[in-house]
């Protein structure tokens, strides 16, 4: 079997015969924990209750009801919202309304934590619209060109939010290595028009990796996980080499700065 890797070839022998190995690197992961870390089979307590609510005002302070609210690109309800089951870390909140300019926040949560959002919504020029675009792949080239083929707006973010007259427009996502998608729309005054650009990634490596809690202390334990659609994944830091998919429980015995990587490699027999 040959693996396949753009920037890396090893050779490994077996009974005496050499097989070129060629790996082909994918997705790098970043997730900074603390130094000194060793495997341990250590239970973790009960979550502690997490609650977000969210309230959508106008600029003169009434409240926006009915407002779409979403999390990370999901839609998990409408204002005013209340949820006391949202997992902590880094979470982008969006919220929509036809009538008014889309708002969005990052927020940090932290587990226990009480987080009340009141979100000011501006309203939208009568004679504007808006394209709100998201695309499922980091890196993407978002392009959005008029009926006369005229490129109006472009940008690298996975979620982007364009203000437009009136018309027919052209959405397209490129990313190198993947077939170009692109959606018709026709943007209307004072209504938001939502498009999601999905690139093929049938075939292709890829890998999610995490670290399930958000904060560590010396002595707990910190759990990676990883999942991956290629054959193997290596997680460095003497982790090493482990399947597509798993987990790996480990517990800090000294202080200090520690960046785990993880890489999936598919092969090519």
């Amino acid at each position: 079997m040959r693996h396949s890797r753009t920037d890396m070839s090893l050779k490994a022998n077996y009974s005496g015969m050499v097989e070129q190995i060629t790996m082909r690197r994918i997705l790098i992961a970043l997730a900074v924990v603390v130094l000194g870390c060793s495997k341990a089979e250590i239970p973790l307590g009960p979550a502690r209750q997490t609650t977000l609510e969210v309230i959508a005002i106008d600029v003169n302070g009434s409240e926006v009801d009915s407002a779409d609210v979403f999390l990370d690109g999901v839609k998990v309800g409408v204002t005013p919202y209340n949820s006391q089951d949202v997992q902590p870390g880094l979470r982008a909140l969006r919220i929509t309304q036809d009538g008014f300019r889309v708002y969005s926040e990052q927020l940090v949560v932290v587990e226990g934590g009480v987080y009340v959002i009141e979100a000011v919504m501006e309203p939208l020029p009568p004679d504007q619209g808006q394209l709100l675009v998201s695309v499922n792949l980091d890196s993407t080239l978002v392009q959005v060109l008029d009926a006369s083929n005229r490129l109006v707006a472009e940008t690298y973010h996975k979620t982007s939010v364009h203000f437009l007259s009136p018309g027919d427009y052209l959405v397209t996502g490129r990313k190198e290595g993947f077939p170009t998608v692109e959606e018709s729309v026709e943007i209307h005054p004072s209504q938001t028009t939502t498009v999601n650009l999905e690139l093929d990634t049938d075939g292709a490596p890829a890998l999610a990796f995490s670290i399930v809690e958000d904060t560590v202390k010396l002595g707990e334990p910190i759990n990676l996980t990883w999942q991956s659609n290629g054959v193997q994944v290596i997680v460095d830091q003497g982790v090493g080499v482990r399947g597509p998919n798993g987990s790996e429980r480990l517990v800090c015995a000294t202080a200090g700065l520690k960046v785990f990587t993880a890489t999936a490699y598919s092969i090519d027999n």
